[in-house]
């Protein structure tokens, strides 16, 4: 939502090459979002589970490697805004702080 939101702002300050990266950029800080809450819930499961916190496997590492690999090539080939990216990749966390501000607002329990 808060993407939404924002994209006419952006697009009025910077143009559609800053809408594209905007855009590209809150995509991937949805994934983002979307993957660290996987990790955290297999994460509570296994401790749930075995008692134990998982290691760390090769994995996991071929997987950010691979990660940082496809941003430098998007980043090094294309003609996308860094500045513009960035701000759609942090909109998850804008959208969090809405929702604490929202709920810190209008909760009906207020002490």
């Amino acid at each position: 939502m808060v993407a939404i939101l924002a994209l006419p702002f952006v697009w009025w300050h910077g143009g559609a090459l800053w809408a594209a990266s905007f855009l590209t950029g809150a995509i991937g800080g949805y994934w983002n979002y979307v993957a660290v809450c996987r990790v955290a819930d297999r994460l509570a499961q296994t401790v749930e589970r075995t008692g134990a916190a998982p290691r760390s496997t090769l994995r996991f590492l071929l997987r950010l490697l691979f990660i940082a690999a496809a941003v430098f090539v998007i980043i090094r080939f294309t003609r996308i805004n860094l500045v513009a990216a960035f701000m759609g990749l942090f909109t998850p966390v804008a959208a969090v702080v809405v929702e604490i501000l929202y709920e810190l607002s209008f909760s009906r329990d207020k002490p």
